[in-house]
């Protein structure tokens, strides 16, 4: 943990102590994004083009992992810092598109099963991500809407130096009830992961 900037130290071990919903509340959604630590400004520059691309307010966008905490929350590299090869995840709650999306899916869902095994396989998995209030792009079906609106629209090059240099993604929440109790349940499930990660880097 001594090579870790004090800051980070911080924010992980809140992680590991705080209950998963006290972190949520106190610091996945509010701390001061990494990311952005060297250009404050640039955090709403950024939040202002994203919401014109993908109308949506501003206020219902939130950058989170990595780039706003400075470690990583991913199970498959958990506790690793942000860096030039981090992705920007971004939160986008809005209730508007969400219901039009799961519309468009169920006035589609019989065309969806008869295209293909992967399209199937999309439908299957984002139900299961509806269950819990969220639907992301990689994951719905390659023909609806929200996929082939945002995918280019993410991909297109920010004007922000900071989003220019990283892959910007996107799952889309129908509230911030929705949004909080799945990082809640996310990081309840790894706490146990980063208390044993913090204990071999401190024997080290």
């Amino acid at each position: 943990m001594a090579r870790r900037d004090p800051r980070i130290v911080d924010r992980i071990r809140a992680a590991a102590s705080l209950s998963s919903r006290q972190f949520v509340d106190d610091y996945l959604f509010v701390v001061p994004p990494w990311a952005f630590r060297s250009v404050p400004s640039e955090y709403d520059e950024f939040r202002g083009e994203l919401s014109s691309r993908l109308e949506v307010t501003s206020a219902g966008i939130v950058l989170v992992g990595s780039g706003r905490l400075g470690f990583s929350l991913n199970a498959d590299h958990l506790l690793r810092g942000f860096g030039s090869a981090s992705d920007l995840d971004v939160v986008i709650l809005s209730s508007e598109k969400f219901d039009q999306t799961w519309a468009e899916l169920i006035e589609t869902s019989t065309d969806i099963t008869l295209a293909g095994e992967e399209e199937r396989r999309r439908l299957r998995k984002t139900r299961e991500n509806f269950f819990h209030g969220y639907l992301r792009p990689d994951h719905l079906p390659l023909t609806t809407k929200l996929a082939e609106d945002w995918f280019p629209k993410l991909a297109t090059r920010f004007s922000s130096r900071v989003a220019s240099r990283h892959e910007v993604r996107a799952w889309l929440f129908k509230s911030e009830v929705h949004a909080r109790a799945v990082y809640s349940d996310h990081l309840g499930r790894i706490q146990g992961d980063i208390r044993r990660m913090i204990s071999f880097e401190e024997s080290t």
